[in-house]
């Protein structure tokens, strides 16, 4: 059987292509020439080495060509039902011709934008749900956070892709433009805003709308964190002798440092929380949770001074609100202080230590850079109770206090060494902090 058929049209020659054991015949092809023989010496090198292509690539295989050509007829022919379509597309990633591919109407069609903030969205997330089904809990602190950060760095990033779109090179490439373009940020915040795009992907992964191993290609960044600065003995005795605007700043933080609770946990205290001997830490606070239980979900007592215990009593009287709302009140009934005030509070008396209740605005500023290079955070009362109770006890027994729970399983304790250890802290605590804490100022 021929190869080829020729035929005029205007003045050139056009080539027939045909597949000698199917008998299908290819679309007319120019071949540009104007007389036959040429026509059949192009046509002829066609044959042994390949149709050209624009832009110099490599000449295209006429067995390849022509089957191609043969299959795109033959779809043509009939209605292609998605089953079938995925069938196809199925075997094309099985040989290498495709990484991936998405079926039209199918979940893995839906837009990465429109999927990501669905699933970092606490009221219509399919994983926060799932959390929540099986037990467990995440915050809408943490899902606002991961929100933020999805429409900051991933949704630009892939824009206009599908989720089933979306391959493992393509995570390592959006780990490399965060690693190369945001030269700002620390590794742990790049970790943290991998781990957002990562855990959605994963998620679709296992429930069949993204590509397997999709979100665990990139690079690893590293965990570990600035470490928190803290004061000396010497500067916080300076520190609490010093006049504070706000009597609720300066308890918070003198509480923060003689008892180690996080702020959160300072937030939800109310009346009831405070007992002669015992801070009893049942819950934490934020603004977009509200009340919820500690970060490790367990409830803990923490020795009080004495003299703190009644400054604490004092500020829960005044609440506006009545004395049995939050110690720590803020301009709502329902709302204990905004999280971030305490932290502002101590970073202005902290300048004014540095530089002088009459300082220019330039001495103002270089003590705030002074203790920005310091890192000192309101979370710095945790690291400094830590510190100073640690040099007086084993950290097993300020461990109790602290509420970590990474170093032993506080739950093997018997009830009466419980109450010793307790005691024993609150007997150091009491020796460790008397000594320069201006307590009359606390109230």
């Amino acid at each position: 059987m021929r190869r080829f058929y020729l035929h005029s049209r205007k003045g050139i020659y056009y080539a027939v292509l045909v597949d000698p054991e199917t008998r299908y015949r290819a679309p007319a092809r120019s071949t540009g020439a104007t007389n036959r023989d040429d026509a059949c010496i192009i046509v002829s090198d066609w044959l042994k080495n390949g149709i050209p292509t624009p832009q110099n690539e490599k000449p295209q295989d006429i067995a390849e060509s022509l089957a191609v050509g043969e299959c795109i007829a033959a779809l043509k022919r009939v209605s292609l039902s998605p089953k079938g379509a995925g069938k196809l597309a199925a075997y094309l990633v099985e040989c290498g011709a495709l990484s991936s591919f998405v079926l039209s109407g199918s979940s893995g069609a839906e837009l990465f934008e429109t999927f990501i903030t669905r699933f970092w969205t606490y009221e219509t997330s399919p994983h926060v749900a799932e959390k929540r089904a099986g037990g467990g809990s995440i915050g809408k602190t943490h899902t606002r956070l991961s929100l933020q950060r999805a429409r900051l760095y991933w949704i630009p990033f892939f824009k206009g892709k599908t989720v089933g779109q979306i391959v493992p090179e393509d995570v390592k490439a959006f780990s490399l433009h965060l690693a190369q373009e945001y030269k700002d940020l620390s590794p742990l915040t790049c970790k943290r805003i991998m781990d957002v795009g990562t855990t959605a992907l994963k998620w679709a992964a296992s429930n069949g709308i993204a590509q397997k191993g999709v979100g665990e290609n990139s690079i690893t960044f590293s965990t570990a964190s600035r470490a928190r600065g803290i004061l000396t003995p010497e500067e916080a005795k300076r520190l609490f002798s010093m006049r504070w605007d706000d009597k609720r700043a300066m308890l918070i933080n003198l509480t923060a440092m003689t008892t180690g609770l996080r702020i959160g946990e300072l937030l939800a205290l109310k009346a009831a929380d405070v007992g002669d001997v015992y801070l009893f830490v049942n819950h934490s606070y934020s603004r977009s949770d509200g009340l919820k239980c500690t970060k490790t979900g367990k409830a803990r007592r923490v020795p009080i001074l004495p003299p703190i215990r009644d400054a604490l009593r004092t500020l829960a009287e005044d609440n506006p609100f009545g004395p049995d709302g939050f110690i720590f009140y803020g301009s709502h009934e329902d709302e204990p202080w905004d999280q971030q005030m305490p932290l502002y509070s101590l970073q202005e008396m902290l300048i004014r230590m540095k530089a002088g209740e009459s300082a220019t605005e330039a001495e103002r500023e270089a003590a705030r850079v002074y203790w920005k290079g310091r890192n000192v955070v309101f979370h710095s009362w945790r690291h400094f109770y830590s510190k100073v109770m640690s040099d007086r006890l084993e950290a097993e027994k300020v461990m109790l206090a602290t509420g970590h729970s990474t170093r032993r399983v506080f739950d093997n304790y018997a009830d009466h060494t419980l109450e010793a250890d307790l005691a024993e802290v609150a007997d150091v605590g009491a020796r460790v902090f008397a000594g320069f804490l201006p307590v009359q100022q606390a109230g």
